[in-house]
């Protein structure tokens, strides 16, 4: 039997504090994964938070999902995310959030520069070898507006969620 069909044929009309109960009970049943398993721990609790609150990054998944980012340069020297400050990434946010659909918040820009930047900043560096650090970075504003601007992607008013999320 699925949790779902249990739920549904023996929770139902048992009240909120039943089903809290349940839930408490699921959470710590999972707990171990955090440690055991992480992957498995996050892509439950982020499914969880997107069935909830949908497809867009907050402070926590933001934060975590950055967090596990990094890019590698010539010489071998691995770089880890996150590349700018949260307020720095705020305060270019609201310099284009006019630019990018409306459904886009500041944490779907913030996880967006950084994988665009753990993706390209080497092949930038190749293709723009004279560039400045804020040469480079407008770029990749530019490629992160670009990205979530994507009308034709699978899900283009979610499009950094579902790329690390399915």
């Amino acid at each position: 039997m699925k949790i779902y069909d249990l739920v549904k044929k023996y929770g139902q009309g048992k009240g909120e504090n039943v089903m809290w109960s349940s839930i408490q009970w699921m959470s710590d049943a999972i707990e171990p994964l955090k440690e055991s398993n992480p992957s498995e721990y996050w892509r439950i609790v982020k499914g969880m938070y997107a069935t909830m609150c949908g497809e867009h990054f907050n402070e926590e998944f933001g934060k975590w999902q950055v967090e596990q980012m990094y890019y590698e340069d010539k010489a071998g020297n691995k770089h880890y995310a996150p590349y700018w400050s949260e307020e720095k990434v705020k305060s270019i946010y609201e310099l284009n959030k006019h630019k990018i659909p409306s459904e886009y918040n500041c944490w779907d820009f913030y996880v967006s520069m950084n994988m665009l930047k753990s993706d390209n900043y080497c092949m930038l560096k190749d293709w723009f070898p004279n560039a400045s650090e804020e040469e480079l970075n407008g770029k990749l504003v530019c490629m992160a507006v670009n990205y979530l601007n994507d009308s034709d992607a699978p899900h283009p008013t979610s499009k950094i969620w579902n790329y690390f999320n399915k």
